[in-house]
């Protein structure tokens, strides 16, 4: 950290305009008040994305071991096999994103994420692990793509303070999840299904981000950098 402190510094451009246009808080007050309509849109997907994030995460091996009957070293092994695989949506995510947009792929992997999601908690035994790999799979590849989304959608000067801020809102709103959650097994006295209940928030997630938010895949860094019209 001391070497990074001393020796990488920031370009030119930004320091113009983080003089010009405030840091911190004042750009991004100043990021809301040029669009605001932008920054509600960023919120509602930011909410819906993370709303299931923690319930179907979390639950995985508690179900595993409870409805399918696995043992312990079982659930480390689907985790250590089938995670290989999914650990290529990081890479895979990034790479679509630039190929066909953001928009396009973040919407794609929410939905993949909510047929994974469904079919673990609620196909048979042996099609547990093949849902397992593809929930995963979108989820890491979506959230690659969702911490573009975050950061391009506002300036430059305000971006890390935005990407920031909506981090904050999806951990806020992965906790709600878990209590809406709790709530839903109350009423259906089953995780699977309280989970399930929960995955429609994914693609929700997606189509309003293919019809809220702009499309920052393929544009200019330079073209992000003054506040927008």
């Amino acid at each position: 950290l001391l070497i990074v402190r001393r020796n990488l510094r920031d370009t030119k451009r930004f320091d113009g305009l983080a003089k010009t246009g405030g840091a911190g808080f004042a750009a991004i007050r100043s990021a809301i008040a040029n669009n605001r309509n932008r920054f509600i849109s960023l919120l509602v997907v930011t909410i819906a994305y993370h709303l299931p994030i923690s319930a179907t995460l979390s639950l995985m091996s508690k179900f595993l071991q409870e409805n399918h009957g696995y043992a312990p070293i079982q659930v480390s092994g689907l985790f250590v096999g089938a995670g290989a695989f999914a650990l290529i949506g990081n890479l895979l995510g990034g790479t679509l994103s630039d190929k066909i947009g953001r928009r396009g792929s973040f919407a794609i992997f929410c939905g993949l994420m909510a047929v994974g999601f469904s079919a673990f908690y609620l196909g048979p035994t042996g099609l547990v692990p093949w849902a397992w790999a593809i929930a995963l799979f979108g989820f890491l590849a979506s959230h690659a793509v969702f911490l573009a989304l975050a950061g391009e959608a506002f300036p430059t000067v305000s971006r890390a303070t935005v990407a920031t801020l909506m981090l904050a809102v999806g951990a806020v709103s992965t906790a709600i999840g878990l209590f809406v959650e709790g709530w839903l097994y109350s009423l259906f006295q089953s995780h699977g299904a309280a989970v399930v209940a929960l995955t429609p928030a994914f693609p929700i997630a997606g189509i309003a981000a293919l019809f809220l938010l702009p499309e920052t895949g393929g544009t200019d860094l330079k073209d992000r950098s003054e506040p927008h019209a």
